[in-house]
């Protein structure tokens, strides 16, 4: 009899540690898928997913709480058991207890490492759109740590330069403030899309600080150059403006007042924006005395679409004088060459046949018809030329028209 109850403890302690070491694998396996799912979970929630990060970890909150469960039944399980199984002297019932709460144990391990790893392939889209966020980070985030060292570097050289500008100190500023998240906690800290934004905002912000050094380099070189060139423009447009009164008379006396309407007010506008130049190139040359290069940058740029801008209403002046004298000497090379239009528009349409529209001829035979009527503008004593240029312009503007229109019907038949 003693040596069947020896027999039967032996047995019974051995299928009790084979239930133990049982569980016990199973329960380093669910800690291990466990712990994998819960940094998906929490790497997903890191992109700044919203809702759908917010659901996912919603969804795993009972399976963590099952494996929570289930592992604290293997503790349990072992602080309760443990010591019969060293107990060489433990009953046989101790030990069949041992071996029925291990295998519980097992069995509540296994269940919740099976839903975990449904629950993982059921989220395999999940888990690469992580690989692939979370694989740009270092990348992103090295290139922004590297443009901020630039940035950095280009601002030195300015600086040692002997150039100073406000507004390139906060433009580094700014750039250093963008790459805040990047440089302070990074991914982990911010989330991986937070902190791909913010590298991508730093880069951009590095970058223009880069461009902006070396403008400032550059401005410093160029604007005392500029300077010059536009104080001598500002004096040739001076010297033009001189001029424009005397053409509009001439205008007036030789052709009518009707030519000149719409250009009398150049001189008084042209005066009011050389006097504004003249303002500007002023404030130019006193920041680029105190070294702003900037600020005498942005007076230059003003100054010159002041001038740019009385030099378009001289011209003007310029060019009507020109283009009415040149119609009064031979008023019919003018009506030539607008004819030639007429008729090459004409030839175009006749060749292309039923792809154009067929109303096209008809407006070209009535510009014909208008361009031999505008001779009677020069019949009377005092010949209208100006009326008789407009009639041309108008003329040749209409015939551009029948042109494009007829070469766009074309082309959308092709």
């Amino acid at each position: 009899m003693v040596f069947t109850s020896n027999a039967r403890q032996v047995a019974a302690r051995n299928e009790a540690l084979a239930a133990k070491h049982e569980a016990g694998d199973a329960f380093i396996a669910l800690d291990l898928v466990q712990k994998d799912v819960a940094v998906l979970v929490t790497a997903f929630a890191g992109l700044d997913a919203g809702p759908a990060g917010l659901r996912l970890q919603r969804s795993f909150e009972p399976l963590e709480r099952a494996g929570n469960q289930a592992a604290q039944t293997w503790i349990d399980a072992l602080d309760a058991h443990d010591a019969s199984l060293e107990d060489g002297r433990a009953e046989v019932r101790a030990l069949r207890e041992a071996q029925t709460a291990f295998r519980a144990a097992y069995a509540a391990l296994s269940a919740a490492h099976r839903d975990l790893q449904q629950f993982a392939e059921e989220h395999r889209d999940v888990e690469a759109q992580v690989r692939k966020v979370w694989g740009q980070v270092a990348p992103r985030t090295a290139a922004a740590r590297q443009a901020l060292t630039k940035a950095r570097d280009a601002v030195a050289r300015v600086r040692a330069a002997g150039l100073t500008s406000p507004a390139l100190d906060q433009r580094l500023a700014s750039a250093e403030q963008a790459a805040r998240p990047v440089l302070d906690g990074g991914a982990h800290k911010h989330g991986a899309s937070a902190t791909i934004e913010a590298a991508a905002r730093a880069v951009d912000a590095a970058q223009e600080v880069v461009r902006a050094a070396d403008e400032l380099a550059s401005l410093a070189s160029d604007t005392p150059r500029r300077l010059s060139t536009t104080r001598t423009r500002l004096d040739a447009v001076s010297v033009r403006l001189d001029a424009a009164e005397p053409q509009l008379s001439v205008l007036r006396r030789e052709f009518s007042l009707a030519c000149s309407a719409d250009l009398d007010d150049v001189p008084a506008r042209g005066r009011a924006l050389v006097a504004e130049a003249a303002d500007l190139l002023a404030s130019a040359n006193r920041h680029a005395a105190a070294q702003h290069w900037e600020a005498a940058a942005a007076d230059l740029a003003a100054c010159r679409e002041r001038l740019a801008e009385a030099e378009t209403g001289l011209t003007a002046v310029r060019r009507r004088v020109d283009d009415l004298k040149d119609v009064a000497e031979d008023p019919a090379r003018a009506k030539a060459r607008t004819r030639f239009a007429v008729r090459d528009a004409q030839r175009l349409v006749v060749a292309s046949g039923s792809r154009v529209p067929a109303r096209e001829a008809g407006i070209l035979d009535n510009l014909a018809a208008r361009l031999d009527a505008a001779d009677q503008l020069l019949d009377a004593t005092k010949p209208d030329y100006w009326g008789y240029l407009k009639e041309l312009r108008a003329i040749d503007q209409l015939t551009d028209d029948v042109v494009r229109r007829c070469r766009e019907a074309i082309s959308s038949q092709a």
